[in-house]
């Protein structure tokens, strides 16, 4: 019996510690790069955030984005708006996720990751600026 009582135990710590990690982990998301082309192509209204280190922002980001790093992100979140599509982006798409749980945490409701970041944006061959 008490063989029992352990081996049920067992499968519920395992059964919510998944559920638990499921839950934080959440459905974030997600837009690729081809996507964010095409708006940015068809001019839709979007704020493309970038989350990188302002050396990285420094040798290349896309046109037109907003370089506010991920440490500064909580303390700056009010430049950010919440009335356009908003496009995290970072160097892979880390920084850029976690961003994106911040935003929806604080009522974003339209925030989406930009999948494979920086990284993925030039192995397409999109264009990038640099300073």
């Amino acid at each position: 019996m008490t063989k029992s009582i352990i081996l049920i135990t067992l499968a519920v710590v395992i059964v919510s510690t998944f559920l638990i990690r499921a839950s934080h982990s959440g459905n974030i998301p997600k837009i690729t790069v081809d996507e964010v082309k095409k708006l940015i192509d068809n001019k839709a209204d979007l704020f493309l955030l970038d989350v990188r280190s302002d050396g990285e922002y420094k040798e290349g980001h896309i046109k037109g984005v907003v370089l506010i790093p991920i440490n500064q992100l909580e303390k700056r979140i009010n430049e950010v708006p919440k009335d356009k599509k908003v496009i995290a982006i970072c160097a892979v798409g880390g920084r850029s996720s976690t961003a994106t749980k911040l935003l929806i945490k604080n009522g974003y409701t339209d925030v989406h990751n930009m999948v494979g970041g920086m990284a993925r944006w030039r192995k397409n061959g999109y264009p990038v600026e640099s300073i």
